[in-house]
């Protein structure tokens, strides 16, 4: 149905997007323990890892986000999340799962999440969105 899957990068690039959007102006916080003494500690697969001094913890661009435990690639997410919230919000999640090629209770738990975290946290996810919105739009037109 859409171009937009081809127009998205590739999984790095999602993952950059996640990790400019998640820590901004390179702030970076320890999710664990809200420290900011954190150092960077290599890639795993696209993602950054990082290591934090105070807990002696690791974690990556992916932790304590709605993107957590998924094996899902972000690229399918970020288009499930484009349609259902901005592109088309009369669409059912069944209808967005058969778009993202996504089995239907994966993508039902997925945007039941975002749902969950946005009813939360309001004031957070709408920023977010328009970021994201505003990304696709632009990657859009460049293809």
């Amino acid at each position: 149905m859409f171009t937009l899957t081809i127009s998205l990068p590739d999984e790095s690039w999602c993952a950059g997007l996640l990790r400019k959007t998640r820590w901004n102006d390179d702030c970076i916080v320890c999710p664990r323990c809200q420290s900011y003494h954190i150092k960077k500690d290599g890639q795993y697969r696209s993602y950054q890892k990082y290591f934090c001094k105070q807990c002696r913890r690791w974690f990556n661009d992916k932790t304590d986000t709605v993107f957590h435990y998924s094996h899902t690639q972000l690229k399918k997410w970020f288009l499930a999340i484009y349609l259902y919230f901005i592109l088309l919000p009369g669409f059912s999640i069944r209808e967005i799962s058969s778009e993202v090629a996504v089995p239907y209770p994966k993508c039902y738990r997925f945007i039941r999440t975002v749902m969950e975290k946005l009813s939360s946290s309001p004031s957070l996810f709408p920023t977010k969105l328009d970021e994201i919105q505003s990304v696709m739009n632009s990657t859009s037109k460049q293809a």
